[in-house]
């Protein structure tokens, strides 16, 4: 048996889980008083100690704000979705009133259009009354999303602010140690001020740096809030052919705080350029199915490519994009939801500009499923059967 240590009888094993776990009656009493009440804070009357300091930073490098950070970022996915959700809905539904008055018109043969049956005037109602709710829902969504990211910082700062005061309070203990040497015993003793002194200081002027910034310094540069933005823009205008682009991020907020409506529209709003996105993973050279998007450089690829382009250990290497000099990370992806919608409705409209391709040949040539077709299109055929499979695959992925 190991020296130092003895085996309980099953009495005193008892005994002693009786008095290590306060029983039921007690812990009903200690919740029935309240939380206890602390004494008050009484500074340190000498330096912290080596050991003491490594302590401190220590609170810095430890996970304990995991779990903080992780609810912040899953409330922030579901306000994106849900702004995103409720703007496609409305979307959506104008889409379908505007298209029945337009065949209810179109019945009318330019004369004087039927009046609205039950099913328009229902959806009509729908529409007036999404119109008047959405705005505020993703007003008050918008707000939350910047209180968010506001705490994001607060978490980011307190733990640059534990590093900071390891440094501060070495200091302190040098000066005490001179102090010690040079002072005279019955002189003035040293002041000690100690970690919450310091720390107080330190938050201080981290708060009043962040708020003294301006809202597109706090919103405008940051990947969350881009994103969320862009998500909402895209909802906002899903169903059109050819959508706005999206206002450059310094236009999104005017003096007062507001947001890109409040500024105002201006021939000269800086705006980002419209492109022709390739959908296509830079990598393994087809349409992306789940795009990966670099938060240093932007660029996107599918899943499985980046992942076995990147090193296993989690660390850096140079993007794959010719003539991008950042060097992501896995840590640096982002499962990209926005391009998602986007491939989704350029792939639809593809299809359906194939499909208007394939009614105007067989309205010119007749009913080509009796004719021998030749070689040119037999390969356009095959052709359109691996794009319609390519399209199945991404929708099928909803």
């Amino acid at each position: 048996m190991a020296p130092g240590r003895r085996l309980l009888s099953g009495s005193a094993r008892q005994q002693s889980r009786s008095s290590a776990t306060p029983s039921s009656a007690r812990q009903e009493h200690r919740r029935a008083a309240g939380p206890l009440e602390l004494p008050e804070y009484e500074p340190p009357s000498c330096p912290l100690d080596n050991q003491s300091q490594r302590q401190i930073l220590d609170l810095a490098t430890q996970l304990h704000s995991t779990k903080y950070n992780d609810q912040l970022a899953n409330t922030l996915k579901m306000l994106e979705d849900s702004v995103r959700d409720i703007n496609d809905n409305y979307a959506e539904r104008k889409g379908e009133l505007k298209a029945l008055q337009a065949r209810r018109r179109e019945k009318a043969g330019g004369g004087e259009a039927a009046e609205a049956n039950e099913q328009e005037r229902a959806l009509k109602a729908t529409v007036l009354k999404l119109r008047e709710v959405v705005p505020e829902l993703t007003e008050s969504s918008e707000e939350a999303v910047r209180d968010l990211i506001d705490w994001q910082v607060e978490v980011e700062d307190e733990k640059k602010a534990l590093r900071e005061i390891q440094t501060l309070l070495e200091d302190e203990s040098r000066q005490a140690a001179v102090h010690a040497e040079q002072a005279d015993p019955d002189g003035d003793l040293f002041e000690v001020k100690g970690p919450r002194h310091f720390f107080n200081e330190v938050r201080e002027a981290q708060t009043e740096e962040y708020y003294t910034k301006s809202m597109y310094q706090k919103y405008g540069m940051n990947n969350d809030y881009i994103h969320f933005k862009k998500l909402w823009h895209d909802a906002v205008h899903s169903r059109e052919e050819h959508p706005p682009p999206v206002p450059d991020a310094r236009r999104w907020f005017d003096q007062q705080g507001g947001d890109e409506e409040a500024a105002g529209d201006s021939d000269e709003d800086l705006i980002v350029a419209g492109e022709v996105q390739d959908f296509r993973c830079p990598l393994s050279m087809v349409v992306m199915k789940e795009p990966y998007t670099s938060k240093l450089c932007k660029h996107s690829f599918e899943k499985a490519a980046i992942l076995e382009y990147l090193p296993k250990n989690g660390t850096s290497k140079e993007c794959p994009v010719a003539g991008c000099d950042k060097h992501p990370q896995k840590s640096d992806l982002y499962f990209d939801d926005l391009l998602v919608r986007r491939i989704k409705r350029a792939t639809a409209r593809q299809s359906e500009t194939q499909d208007d391709d394939v009614d105007e040949d067989e309205d010119e040539e007749g009913d080509v499923s009796m004719q021998v077709t030749s070689e040119r299109d037999v390969k356009t055929e095959r052709g359109r059967d691996r794009g319609r499979r390519l399209i199945e695959d991404i929708m099928g992925d909803d």
